[in-house]
């Protein structure tokens, strides 16, 4: 698929031509391309922001010079031309084509001359001499055809090439020489025609000067009135018309072709350049596929943004890659299609609306009743999801705007309904009462993902939402339960003291001599009298850790859950949603909020003398990642997807030589996609919210039920598409009786509607046009930290729904993080915002965006601190185009990843035109 390899031809014509270049004195302005990067940064394959800026602001210094770079497979991979910029809004575009020459060889040859002149006409004056450079260049058999227009090549016939250049070329015979008859010139030929036919020209530069110089004193000797004065006038007139005018950029109306100036800026300026060109394209329909064109079809679909305010760099270096790949597509006669949306965000919305509505109106969700808060979101989102369609349009995403949508829009809120009954009717969806990760501030289950760990070393004091003082952590607790029939007590230890209030065992190992005599036997709770068994477990209990006996709390921690389970014990709960200990813990201790129920338990147990000291202890707490409350383990009924199937399926599409149909690259992360499936647990898919799509599942009610509350009965759900279809499915049901329908209160989990987004963007789950045209998709491009969470789940459900894959290719990108290695995170103050960098920003305005945003007062002064650290000058403008350079630049020192995409596009490019010819 690539081109030969010429060993130490490629040397000589690399070699040979950077010479040739700096002795331009134009040089080789990025040294070997992609520029190399700092050992550590590539060690932690991360993009540092401050370098980016760094690199971004450097672009301006570059776009006047003019550069080619062949790498050791013979590949042109870079090039830097005398132009206002490489990558983006002013496009650097290649046409090429393969003629035969003598003795079989193929070369590329595409000429200026040869071309219509409507394409002629679209040159501007820097790119002609730029051609000309290259024209110049004869070390390699290579003619390149350039086109400044700013268009987005939409793939009809007068469609140009992408704006990242990725070209290839084959040399002629003799690799560093060119056959003209039946004579071989050499290298060194070539040199010496080329230096005869520089002086040449100079020789006849110079006779023409002089020819013009002779017939001006002519002119003036004729002239007998024209004094020295006003001849010197004259030839200072004569310059003013070499040299015209400064640079002018003239006004365009919106929506019309970007009106050029005929003469270069003395200096390059992001926003003069830039603007006018989207409109332009988008009113023009450029980024329009058609899904009746007979065109194979390369469809990518925009991982959708969540719509809680802006975008940040990282969604900027998505955007760049996707363009990059997309407009490419185009070029080579693809059907592009590239669909844009935005995702509804269920717990950061409801968070950030929340939030506006206590610092506004000092109002909470639940003072507003679940309606008018849901209005009030909607709301929100029209007021402030724009921002998001603007920053894209800014970037020069060439996006399908005719096909925007949103998760929670009409259409695609019909496709999560309906995904959620065929799967219930398939069995592959239950409902089950199980542990989960709850938050109490926000009151609802959250996913893995959404919870981030704290490693603690020793004893510490954290700050915890809903307390007045830092709670202690890190703390192993000892205390004694009484044994029944006086048999002394048995000795346990925890870090969490509280939960004793609901422990219904208490285990240890069946080969510790210890406790031999204790097998069947029960301790006494000293706060409620409740008996508990004494149990042996070999899979829980390690005899060498603390004394050897373990508290079993079934209902609040998972490796308890699971003993519970295998000894059929009680499960009792002790909190109430939002973390108060309720009336299974004991009137002494009702209505405390749980750590401040941990030290009365303490003071309790001291009192008893049941209190046996406590010691440092190393552990590891989950925080929720928008709250930053400790997660609390609660049983809790929820809608589970049973997903051992799917992923069988999606492991074998990967891994199974014959079912394989998904590449994911790079490969390292194939390791990862098997340890993940392999290991899968149920998919909990509910959320106990009030934004997002509501679960289409009704409860029964019957007239004669004894118990009347919401779920106490399991058999009396009905799930259906709406209510009418609910009430039909009910009285079939139970048929003869009387009953009421009551709608499940819970949404689902944000990532199941997101799962879908391959399917329900194409129109799914109709046989829509669109549907039969662009899925399955092409490529799906992201970061790496959501293969599982997102990417998994869409392989998943497209597999379940679609009939086949959502997409043939994952390519995985790099995280951006801080120059501290740190994730971006508002509360840090490090979350950088594209425009900033594209338009620039002060340091008072960095300062003024965070005022303006959602952070507490403690958090706001440590975020204006960093970024006082970071960006003591504010960000100077970069401009898009430079900022999309970098990003994938940087990208490409970083990771592999982008090596990949370049190189397969070049072989493909290779292999498409053979296929032509």
């Amino acid at each position: 698929m690539g081109l030969p390899a010429g060993g130490g031809a490629e040397q000589l014509i690399l070699g040979l031509l950077e010479e040739r270049l700096a002795a331009r004195g134009e040089g080789n302005c990025w040294g070997r391309w992609p520029p190399e990067d700092t050992a550590a940064t590539e060690a932690r394959g991360v993009i540092r922001v401050e370098d980016l800026i760094s690199q971004s602001r450097k672009q301006h210094l570059h776009y006047r010079l003019a550069r080619i770079c062949v790498d050791r497979r013979g590949f042109v991979n870079a090039l830097t031309w005398r132009s206002h910029c490489i990558f983006g809004f002013i496009e650097l575009e290649v046409a090429m084509g393969l003629t035969r020459k003598s003795q079989g060889h193929w070369i590329w040859e595409r000429s200026m001359e040869n071309e219509p002149s409507y394409y002629r006409g679209l040159f501007r004056p820097e790119l002609m001499r730029a051609y000309t450079l290259v024209k110049q260049t004869k070390l390699l058999q290579l003619t390149l055809h350039f086109n400044a227009r700013r268009c987005p090549f939409g793939g009809s016939s007068s469609s140009y090439p992408s704006s990242f250049a990725a070209w290839n070329f084959q040399r002629s015979v003799h690799e560093s020489g060119k056959m003209t008859d039946n004579k071989v010139e050499t290298i060194e030929d070539l040199e010496r025609k080329k230096k005869k036919e520089e002086k040449a020209k100079e020789k006849e530069l110079k006779k023409l000067k002089a020819a013009e110089k002779a017939a001006k004193a002519k002119l003036a000797q004729q002239d007998g009135n024209t004094t020295k004065k006003s001849a010197k006038k004259n030839v200072k007139r004569d310059v003013g018309e070499e040299n015209p005018e400064d640079y002018i950029d003239p006004e365009t109306t919106i929506g019309k072709k970007k009106r050029l100036s005929p003469q270069m800026a003395k200096q390059y300026n992001p926003s003069a350049v830039e603007k006018s060109w989207y409109e332009w394209w988008e009113k023009s329909d450029f980024f329009v596929a058609d899904n009746n064109s007979s065109k194979p079809a390369s469809v990518i679909v925009l991982p959708p943004p969540n719509v809680t305010g802006a975008l940040h760099i990282g969604h900027a270096l998505t955007a760049a890659i996707q363009d990059t790949i997309i407009r490419w597509k185009r070029m080579s006669g693809y059907n592009a299609l590239w669909v844009p949306g935005m995702d509804h965000a269920g717990i950061a919305t409801q968070v950030v609306v929340e939030k506006k509505l206590m610092r506004e109106r000092h109002l909470t969700r639940h003072d507003l009743g679940r309606d008018k808060f849901v209005a009030e979101v909607w709301k929100w989102k029209e007021e402030y999801g724009g921002t998001i369609l603007k920053q894209e349009r800014r970037l020069g995403a060439s996006l399908d705007w005719s096909r925007e949508c949103f998760t929670m829009d009409d259409k695609r809120s019909r496709a999560v309904t309906e995904a959620f009954v065929r799967l219930y009717k398939e069995g592959l969806l239950y409902r089950d009462i199980r542990l989960v990760n709850w938050d109490c501030v926000l009151r609802t289950a959250i996913s893995d993902i959404e919870v981030d760990y704290v490693e603690i070393k020793e004893r510490t004091l954290l700050s915890v939402p809903q307390y007045e003082h830092p709670v202690e952590f890190g703390v192993l607790t000892s205390f004694a339960y009484p044994l029944e029939g006086d048999l002394g007590e048995i000795v346990i230890a925890t870090t969490r003291v509280e939960t004793m209030l609901g422990d219904t065992a208490i285990a240890i190992h069946p080969d510790d001599k210890r406790y031999s005599h204790l097998h069947g036997k029960y301790a006494i709770h000293p706060f409620n009298g409740r008996r508990l068994p004494i149990i042996c477990d070999a899979i829980l209990v390690d005899p060498s850790f603390g004394t050897g006996a373990v508290k079993i709390t079934p209902a609040h921690d998972p490796n308890d859950f699971e003993v519970g389970k295998r000894h059929n014990l009680e499960f009792i709960n002790i909190f109430t949603d939002d973390g108060k200990i309720n009336s299974n813990g004991g009137s002494e201790f009702i209505g405390m909020l749980r750590f401040e129920a941990r030290q009365a338990v303490t003071e309790a147990l001291k009192k008893k003398e049941l209190y046996r000291g406590a010691k440092d202890n190393e552990m590891r707490l989950g925080l929720c990642s928008r709250t930053k409350d400790v997660i609390e383990p609660l049983i809790k009924p929820q809608w589970y997807v049973n997903c051992s199937s799917m992923a069988k399926e999606a492991l074998d599409v990967v891994i199974d030589d014959n079912k394989r149909k998904l590449e994911i690259l790079p490969k390292q992360y194939v390791a990862d996609w098997k340890r993940w499936l392999e290991n899968i647990r149920d998919w909990c898919i509910s959320r106990q919210l009030w934004w997002g799509h509501r679960v289409p599942a009704w409860y029964v009610t019957l007239e004669d039920d004894k118990l009347t509350e919401l779920g106490a009965y399991d058999d009396h759900w009905v799930v259906a598409r709406d209510e009418q279809e609910a009430q039909v499915e009910a009285a079939t049901r139970f048929s003869g009786k009387k009953f009421q329908l009551c709608q499940d209160p819970d949404v689902l989990d944000t990532w199941f509607s997101s799962g879908l987004f391959p399917l329900s963007v194409l129109g799914w789950p109709d046989e829509t046009v669109d549907l039969r045209t662009f899925y399955p998709t092409s490529v799906l491009e992201t970061g790496h930290d959501i293969l599982f969470f997102w990417v998994a789940r869409m392989v998943m459900l497209g597999m379940k729904l679609g009939g086949d894959v959502p997409f043939r290719q994952v390519y995985l990108h790099p995280m951006i993080r801080d120059a501290h290695g740190r994730k971006m995170s508002k509360s840090l103050g490090n979350v950088v915002d594209p425009l900033e960098v594209i338009n620039g920003i002060s340091l008072d305005g960095l300062h003024k965006r965070l005022e303006d945003g959602n952070l507490d007062p403690k958090e706001l002064a440590v975020a204006k601190a960093g970024q006082s650290k970071d960006f003591p000058n504010g960000i100077a403008e970069c401009g898009a185009d430079a900022l999309r350079f970098a990003l994938v630049s940087y990208t490409a020192q970083v990771h592999s990843c982008l090596y990949v995409f370049l190189l397969y596009i070049m072989q493909n490019l290779w292999s498409m035109q053979e296929t032509r010819i």
